[in-house]
């Protein structure tokens, strides 16, 4: 249903030399997947790791 509107994404962020190609085989899109790997948009997001 997503997969569109994550390939013109994909496409934008290529564009400006990004590597978005991230996928997790197996996680939903639930809030208990996304609190396992929410850390990695974080970071790209504010550039620095919080531990």
């Amino acid at each position: 249903m997503y997969l569109p509107y994550q390939n013109a994404v994909d496409k934008l962020l290529k564009k400006h030399h990004y590597d978005a190609n991230l996928k997790f085989e197996g996680a939903d899109h639930s809030e208990n997947s996304w609190n396992q790997r929410l850390d990695i948009p974080l970071t790209f997001l504010l550039g620095n790791k919080v531990e």
